[in-house]
C-alpha cells in the first residue's frame, strides 16, 4: 500500500440502497507483524463501526416502501495516513444487518431479485507544501 496524500484523506461512500439491510463498516491497518496501527472510527468512546449503507424504508409487510441514500466521508488524519504509507495489510470489516424495527415488533424482510444497491467510493487528498 502506497499513499502520498498529504495531510488528510476523506473517502467518500455514497449509496442508494433497496435491500432491506443496515451496512457499517471498520477499517483497521495493520503492519507485517499484525500489530495494529490505526483504525476507522479512531474515537475511543465510540467503538460502533461506521454506517455507510443506510436500510431503505419498508412497509408494514417487510416489502420496499421508498430506497434510502446515505452519503459516509471517512476522514484519515496524519496518523491513519501515515499507518497507510506503512501498513501491509487492511481489513475491512463489515457488518450487514436487516433493519431495526421502529416498534416493539419485529420485521420479516422481502429479498426480491430486483432490489438494486448501487454503491460509489471515491477518495479526495489534502497537500501542505512549502514554496
Amino acid at each position: 500500500v502506497e499513499c502520498h496524500c498529504g495531510d488528510s484523506l476523506i473517502m467518500r461512500v455514497v449509496a442508494t440502497n433497496e435491500i432491506p439491510f443496515e451496512v457499517f463498516l471498520k477499517i483497521e491497518i495493520y503492519d507485517e507483524n499484525d500489530s495494529l496501527l490505526y483504525e476507522v472510527p479512531t474515537d475511543s468512546t465510540s467503538e460502533e463501526p461506521v454506517l455507510v449503507v443506510e436500510a431503505p424504508l419498508l412497509n408494514l409487510d417487510g416489502s420496499l416502501k421508498q430506497a434510502r441514500k446515505h452519503v459516509e466521508d471517512i476522514s484519515l488524519n496524519e496518523d491513519g495516513i501515515n499507518a497507510l504509507n506503512n501498513g501491509k495489510k487492511i481489513n475491512l470489516r463489515v457488518t450487514i444487518n436487516t433493519p431495526r424495527s421502529r416498534t416493539s415488533q419485529d420485521i420479516f424482510v422481502k429479498l426480491l431479485a430486483d432490489y438494486v444497491l448501487d454503491v460509489q467510493l471515491s477518495a479526495a487528498g489534502t497537500l501542505t507544501q512549502d514554496l
